[in-house]
């Protein structure tokens, strides 16, 4: 995920439904915008071996990151149907996929490209299978790919702003598409408060951990939240699930960590 500013910030304030109560302050940051619009990159061949291990190694902070949230869950009263746990290990399983892993190392050792863009292709081709044959089940791995493939990159991610949040905030993220469980895993300095929606971005199971860790949500009926840009501060307010959720620029934090 980038955690670029925008240049135009100024939304005011936008109203719409909470799907989880709380109130939560911090930085925006759109989720996904960044991570997949890297141009192919291809190295030497004798930056085959650092790479493969910059992915090993990104990939077990992503395991340890994931059990780490599995023991929350287990700990939390609030996923009575098994929802959250089920979605937690269903990324665990998909993070230890096998296949998965043997094509990222097969494409950085034969074909010479970076960890970043071999995951990328790997994401486009699931995605063209799954639109020729429309298939469900291959629908749910080209989602499942891009899930792990987007945590897998938060670990590779050496540009992210450290100061994005100061100690005791995180971020509010911004969500225009697909929201996968990845993006709500407290990975480096991206730590997420609150989630702010169009309709339709969450499904049930993704929406059950949001419940489980109280994390507040808002879907807005006007869609994607576009008037505000990555790094504005934003304060959410939501009420209990079906009553009334609202978003709003902090203008007490306005500018008050440089970007």
């Amino acid at each position: 995920m980038s955690l670029e500013r925008g240049e135009a910030g100024g939304g005011g304030c936008l109203e719409g439904r909470s799907l989880c109560a709380g109130d939560a302050s911090g930085r925006a940051l759109w989720v996904g915008r960044e991570t997949w619009s890297q141009p192919t990159e291809r190295i030497g061949r004798q930056s085959v071996a650092r790479e493969l291990n910059a992915f090993r190694h990104a990939l077990l902070c992503a395991l340890t990151e994931a059990d780490i949230a599995r023991e929350a869950v287990l700990g939390c009263a609030a996923d009575p149907a098994g929802g959250a746990l089920a979605l937690v290990d269903q990324h665990l399983h998909a993070l230890c996929d096998a296949v998965w892993i043997a094509d990222v190392e097969s494409l950085v050792l034969t074909e010479h490209l970076c960890v970043r863009s071999a995951i990328h292709k790997i994401r486009i081709e699931a995605q063209r299978v799954a639109h020729l044959v429309s298939d469900a089940q291959a629908s749910r791995r080209a989602r499942r790919l891009a899930g792990v493939g987007r945590c897998v990159l938060a670990g590779l991610d050496t540009c992210a702003a450290s100061a994005l949040h100061l100690p005791g905030t995180g971020t509010v993220l911004l969500v225009s598409e697909d929201l996968y469980l990845a993006d709500l895993l407290p990975a480096g300095p991206v730590c997420p408060v609150a989630v702010v929606c169009g309709a339709g971005c969450l499904d049930r199971e993704l929406l059950s951990w949001l419940q489980a860790r109280g994390m507040a949500t808002v879907e807005l009926e006007v869609g994607p939240p576009a008037a505000f840009q990555n790094g504005d501060w934003l304060h959410v307010t939501a009420m209990e699930p079906g009553q009334e959720g609202r978003v709003r620029e902090d203008w007490g934090h306005r500018d008050a960590v440089p970007l």
